[in-house]
């Protein structure tokens, strides 16, 4: 669901892997809702990508697969998560690429599971896969690029869950084509998106000394996208080492976007808040509350966690 580029990225990738064995490939990413920015870049790039993909909707696939059909998950293993719910649960072979760490909710007996929470991006884990294929595997400029962008959001322009294997990964999209000044030009934000940017930094208040928190009153309502930007915008304010933004991302629900420059980490506060992600990246979505009990609650999980790593460290020193 919002399918970003790191979705898109490496569905692109894992398609062109199967068009190379002569196999037929179907992206499934109408009606599951794509980030704008995305969106932005699928529209300049259509002539090309709808040449050499076809997308579809969850409803088609369910009425042109078969039951010797493929499923592959990408970015994702939670089916409540898919934007394509329908085929999962239709077909019976399936195979999750994933880079979050394992959550309770997975699909149920998939063929094959590859899931590297060390990973910057799944588009990361394709790239690392193309040169082992049997076949040579065709990637244009257009869904390098796109795979790139997977690579440089997930790690916030590689400042955070960045490995060598995240460069060399890098390394090998540039050498199909990528053009860095055109991927950062994709990324540009219109003056509306800075605007709104701006409203909500003004929210953002010091927390227990490292950390920020940016709880936006209800009646406002946010992308989950502009959220994650504000708190790794946040992250560049001198001493702060953790940012959480607070807001409705729409009538019934609320959510939280947590960023960690790597000493917090923010994977556990919001799985003890009954969300996820990763060590330096996570969120949680709750329905029928408000942002003022989810921030009181934060404050009180953050408190419990810093008195608890702080318990670790005394019997470490012991």
């Amino acid at each position: 669901k919002e399918m970003d580029f790191d979705c898109m990225g490496s569905a692109l990738g894992v398609s062109r892997m199967v068009s190379s064995y002569g196999r037929e490939a179907y992206i499934v990413s109408k009606g599951g809702g794509i980030e704008s920015q995305l969106s932005e870049a699928l529209d300049l790039y259509s002539k090309v990508l709808e040449e050499r993909h076809t997308f579809i909707s969850d409803t088609e696939a369910c009425k042109i697969s078969g039951k010797n059909d493929l499923v592959i998950a990408v970015d994702h293993h939670n089916p409540q998560q898919s934007g394509a719910p329908l085929i999962i649960e239709k077909l019976s072979k399936v195979i999750v690429i994933d880079h979050h760490r394992r959550s309770e909710n997975f699909i149920d007996n998939p063929l094959l599971v590859y899931v590297e929470s060390g990973a910057s991006s799944v588009s990361e884990l394709v790239t690392e896969l193309l040169p082992y294929q049997t076949q040579k595997v065709d990637v244009c400029e257009e869904e390098a690029t796109i795979m790139y962008l997977g690579i440089l959001i997930d790690t916030n322009r590689f400042k955070s869950r960045t490995g060598s294997r995240t460069f060399e990964a890098a390394a090998v999209l540039k050498k199909m084509g990528v053009d860095p000044i055109t991927a950062e030009n994709l990324l540009k934000e219109d003056f509306c998106d800075f605007e709104a940017k701006t409203q909500v930094l003004k929210y953002a208040r010091k927390y227990n000394g490292s950390t920020i928190i940016a709880a936006v009153e209800d009646k406002q309502i946010l992308s989950r996208t502009l959220m994650s930007q504000v708190a790794d915008q946040l992250l560049n304010i001198k001493g702060i080492e953790a940012a959480f933004v607070i807001a409705k991302i729409d009538e019934e629900t609320s959510a939280v976007s947590a960023r960690s420059k790597g000493v917090m980490n923010v994977q556990i506060i919001m799985e003890k808040m009954q969300g996820g992600g990763h060590f330096t990246a996570a969120a949680l979505q709750r329905k029928e509350t408000t942002v003022a009990a989810i921030e009181k609650e934060l404050q009180e999980t953050i408190d419990a966690y810093l008195k608890e790593e702080s318990g670790n460290e005394s019997n470490t020193a012991k």
